[in-house]
């Protein structure tokens, strides 16, 4: 049999590499590219459908706050505002001024929250954080502090031993109550609450 000799219409033995090459590989190769192409296509599509409904989303959430926001800031405001109404009518008009001073600037940060963009908001924050770090840091600091204080104080009670009674174990929680309890037989446990 020749090297060279024909197999099947378009299978032929490659003598320089002593495979067999197809006549129909160009075209795959040509429909592979395509498909691939078609593939990476309809990905980005899909890439880029996701983006956009997940910035709708958060856009939508962001506004849901800044509006949330805006609103309890101008409920604050109108309980400053009668205060100093009510203080002026006491005769204290000099505290009732400077809280007329608070009520103007809680309106106007109010304001600022329902007008300005999200990226307004960023930009804003990021000239001021650039302008005034010291405050930036001290802010997070104090609010890192209190966040530290609500987490332990919402942590569950713990119980501490106390000395009772020969035979008896107790313990109090924190809240400073005693719960008594009786010694178990071997082990030395004891059950809170039996007496």
């Amino acid at each position: 049999m020749n090297r060279n000799s024909s197999f099947n219409g378009s299978n032929q033995f490659d003598s320089n590499n002593g495979q067999h090459s197809n006549g129909t590989s160009k075209v795959s190769d040509t429909s592979a590219k395509a498909v691939a192409t078609e593939v990476a296509q309809n990905a980005k599509e899909v890439a880029n459908d996701f983006a956009g409904r997940a910035r709708s989303m958060v856009g939508e959430q962001v506004s849901s706050a800044k509006q949330m926001a805006a609103d309890r800031i101008g409920g604050v405001a109108d309980a400053l505002r009668a205060t100093g109404d009510q203080l002026r009518s006491q005769g204290t008009g000099e505290v009732g001024n400077y809280i007329d001073q608070a009520v103007d600037k809680l309106d106007q940060a109010s304001s600022y929250l329902q007008t300005s963009t999200f990226s307004e908001l960023v930009s804003d924050v990021g000239s001021f954080a650039r302008r005034e770090p010291a405050i930036v840091f001290g802010s997070a600091f104090v609010i890192g502090l209190l966040a530290g204080r609500f987490l332990k104080s919402s942590s569950t009670p713990k119980m501490t031993p106390m000395h009772g009674e020969s035979g008896t174990a107790g313990v109090t929680n924190i809240e400073g109550r005693s719960e008594l309890g009786r010694l178990g037989q071997g082990d030395k446990s004891f059950v809170p609450g039996v007496v």
